[in-house]
This record gives structure tokens, C-alpha cells and sequence, in this order.
């Protein structure tokens, strides 16, 4: 009942804002602090939660007969749970914390980008908020400062960039993605072949199997793993999903001139080509388009603020919103997601 809730304030709120071709900075600031109160109140809830309290028991990096548990975490995160222990034992502060810094970079990126804020949300808990900020925690936190990050890419700031992709690779490996944002949304290439290429190399790499090549000669035996444990292929829902809303924005992408959608939509078309590769091993293949997600959600809201009749606006969001919600109902149908309040 809560997340139909949650769901209702952040539908009504993006209309509200949308209607009024206004950003609704207050509203969207309560109905963050409303998703960021679900997640801190929660326990027991998520496929992970249980992994995440293990590592906050078992991880001291300053505790020797802790200090060589769990060494497969990356070592940011080791030392972020150490550092924390020093001031608390409380793992309700623990959970804190991994609420407040990804929602906090992910809302502070789209301040920046003086996007619809109430909007950006509801997309953002319909899709992510499960998958990541109640399960893949690390890579959430990896997502939200990539989609920082991208300020400084669009000003070519190489030093922070360096210092942002730093930071996030410590906290999950996944954070190398910012360095390689930074090549491909510098690199000239027009969206048609951006479009093109990304289908069309994906497919033949899919073929051959030639990222299973590639991956296992740069990290042996890690990769391994998801092709023995999770080597169920792409359903032809999510295949057909992925590539509509790549269509679309593909479509947009000769509307909307805006430098920012075109750097998106390049770096967005090589998620789709590591997807489309990888459509054999569905885990895999959808993590590492995950990573580039977030710039669907910011190509949206750059579409929505380019138009400038109301009720066009609603209908493009509400077209997007579609497979969004349904996202939405496969989650909160899932018993791992079933709310249990932690008082």
C-alpha cells in the first residue's frame, strides 16, 4: 500500500509540474525526502538487505580479526563501513547513509540541469528504486554519481571527472563507466549512426559471442560467473521494450538539437549495443545497460521541457511512463519487495 501511495503523490506531482511547465522544486524536495524515509523505515525488504546487513556486521577494515572479511568488495566500500563503525554501531544509521547519497547526487543532477524535478523522481522510483536502492546499493550509488558527473563532462573538466570516476570505482568497479562516458559523449558522431551502429554491431558481437571473449581475457573467472549462474537470455518483452524507447528517443533526437540529448543519446546507444551483445547472459547484459539508464531519464526530461503545448507534454510522459509503471507492478508484486516498517 505504500508504494501505491508513494506512486500516486509522485503521478499527481508530475502532472502538477508539467501542466504548469513549472519545476515544482518544493513538492519534489517533500517527495524526496518521502522516498528517502521508505528506505531508511525498511527492514527485511529487498532481495540484498540481508547481504548489505551481513557486510555491516562483518566488515571493519580497523578490527584485525575482521580486516580480511569480504575482500571481494570493493575497497571503498569496506573502508565507508569502517569509518562509519567508528562513530556508530547502529546499522539503522548504516542504512541511512546508503539512502542519502545516492538520492542525494541523483537529485542534485537534476537541479543542475534545471530539469523537472517531481518528474525525474517518478521515473526514478518506478525503475530504480527497487532494483538498486533496495538491492544493488553499491551500483546505485554508482549510478547517481555517474549522472553527476555528466556536468563535468559536458564542460570537458577532466580533472573532476578523473576524481568523480575515482571515487565511484572505489565504492563499485562499475564506477569506470564515468571515464568511458566522457570518451563516448566527446566523440562526434551523429545520432543516425549512433542508432545505426549500436543495433547493428550489437547484433553481430551477439553473434559471435565476442564480448564473452573480450570480457574473460580482461577480468578471467569474474565474468564466469554470470555466464554459469545467470545465463538466461533477454526475454523478447525486454528486447522489444529497450529498442522502442531507443526508437523514440532516436526520434526525438532530430526534434531536439540541445547538445546534452545528443552527448545522452550517443553514450545511450553504446548501453544498447553492450545489451544487444550480451542477450545470451540477460544479467550481465542488462547491468551493464543499467549503468547507462539514468540518461534515458534525462533525455525524457529534456524532451518534456522542449515542448511547449501541455497536452503534448502529458502524452509523451505518459508514453514513457507506460513501460515505467509496469516495471512498477512487477516489483512491488515481488515478495522480496514486501514492506516490513522496521519500528
Amino acid at each position: 500500500m505504500i508504494y501505491i501511495g508513494t506512486y500516486i503523490a509522485l503521478l499527481f506531482g508530475s502532472l502538477f509540474e508539467l501542466i504548469l511547465n513549472k519545476r515544482a522544486i518544493k513538492t519534489s524536495f517533500f517527495l524526496l525526502m518521502l522516498l528517502f524515509f521508505v528506505a531508511i523505515f525498511r527492514v527485511g525488504t529487498g532481495t540484498d538487505f540481508s547481504a548489505y546487513l551481513n557486510l555491516w556486521e562483518n566488515v571493519d577494515l580497523f578490527n584485525p580479526d575482521k580486516a580480511d572479511s569480504y575482500q571481494y568488495v570493493e575497497i571503498g566500500f569496506r573502508l565507508f563501513i569502517s569509518t562509519l563503525k567508528l562513530l556508530t554501531e547502529n546499522d539503522f544509521i548504516y542504512f541511512v547513509f546508503l539512502a542519502a547519497i545516492p538520492l542525494f547526487f541523483f537529485y542534485r543532477a537534476i537541479l543542475y540541469f534545471k530539469l523537472y524535478p517531481t518528474t525525474a523522481l517518478i521515473f526514478y522510483f518506478t525503475f530504480f528504486y527497487f532494483a538498486y536502492l533496495f538491492n544493488a546499493i553499491g551500483q546505485a550509488i554508482t549510478i547517481s554519481i555517474m549522472l553527476y558527473s555528466i556536468k563535468f563532462i559536458i564542460d570537458r573538466n577532466l580533472r573532476y571527472v578523473l576524481f568523480l570516476c575515482l571515487l565511484s570505482t572505489l565504492i563499485h568497479f562499475s564506477g569506470i563507466v564515468i571515464l568511458i562516458l566522457y570518451i563516448i559523449m566527446n566523440f562526434k558522431i551523429s545520432s543516425i549512426q549512433s542508432y545505426l551502429s549500436s543495433i547493428i554491431v550489437g547484433l553481430i558481437f551477439f553473434k559471435f559471442q565476442i564480448n564473452n571473449i573480450i570480457l574473460e581475457f580482461i577480468f578471467p573467472g569474474k565474468f564466469s560467473v554470470y555466464y554459469t549462474f545467470f545465463d538466461k537470455g533477454s526475454s523478447a518483452f525486454q528486447t522489444i521494450t529497450k529498442i522502442g524507447i531507443f526508437s523514440l528517443l532516436f526520434f526525438f533526437s532530430f526534434k531536439i538539437k540541445n547538445d546534452l540529448y545528443q552527448k545522452s543519446f550517443r553514450a545511450y546507444s553504446f548501453g544498447i549495443f553492450l545489451f544487444l551483445s550480451l542477450l545470451e547472459q540477460n544479467m550481465l547484459g542488462t547491468r551493464f545497460f543499467m549503468l547507462f539508464k539514468p540518461l534515458e531519464i534525462l533525455m525524457i526530461l529534456l524532451i518534456l521541457s522542449h515542448c511547449k503545448n501541455i497536452f503534448t507534454r502529458i502524452i509523451i510522459f505518459l508514453v514513457f511512463l507506460i513501460p515505467y509503471s509496469i516495471q512498477f507492478y512487477t516489483n512491488i508484486n515481488n515478495p522480496d519487495f514486501l514492506y516490513n516498517l522496521r519500528f
